[in-house]
């Protein structure tokens, strides 16, 4: 069966709808965060049990926020960066903290983004994104995980939620200092050296 002129038209004016409004999606630089990303995973640093029924995104934002942000107060310096680091002759020293993130990071983070967060072929340049993300988003982008449509290719990339997984989360502010010493340019790719003082 030959199809008619109406349908070709038709056919052509959805799909020409859609690559539009997947233009004006990808237009807008914010992550997408599924509706399904928390898939009843929910993360309470404190240890108590809340209902499952609340999203990810809920429970990062009251009373992990003050915590995160006391946490981030207590783990920046006295120049206002959640790092520390020292390199000289080619080589880098960081503070502990920092050298835990590059280990946690190293664990479950770079099999998509690359060792040195740099990105990959399906997954963003961390040392990039983070130029423009504050540390609650970056928090709540791991926690409930994120949905990107990619306007170059018109395909979507996931990033899985994390809030179930205590060893990312109970280090996520370690992870954080890790990748914003390298966003910063303060970090260079490679694996660091911890500063004797663990500071």
């Amino acid at each position: 069966m030959t199809p008619t002129r109406q349908t070709i038209a038709v056919t052509l004016v959805a799909l020409a709808t859609w690559s539009l409004s997947s233009t004006v999606l990808a237009a807008d630089d914010a992550p997408i965060v599924n509706d399904y990303s928390n898939m009843g995973a929910e993360y309470n640093p404190s240890g108590d049990s809340q209902s499952s029924d609340k999203s990810a995104a809920e429970n990062t934002s009251d009373s992990s926020k003050e915590t995160d942000s006391k946490q981030a107060a207590a783990n920046t310096g006295a120049d206002g960066k959640p790092y520390k680091v020292e390199c000289a002759d080619g080589k880098c020293k960081v503070s502990e903290d920092v050298m835990v993130g590059y280990e946690k990071f190293g664990s479950h983070c770079s099999q998509c983004h690359a060792q040195n967060a740099e990105g990959s072929t399906f997954a963003p340049s961390l040392v990039q994104r983070l130029k423009g993300m504050d540390q609650g988003r970056f928090t709540a982008a791991v926690a409930g995980g994120v949905t990107r449509l990619d306007s170059t290719t018109g395909q979507y990339s996931v990033m899985p939620a994390w809030a179930n997984n205590e060893d990312v989360m109970n280090h996520v502010q370690q992870i954080w200092a890790f990748l914003k010493a390298r966003s910063d340019g303060e970090l260079p790719a490679g694996r660091p050296q911890q500063m004797d003082d663990k500071s």
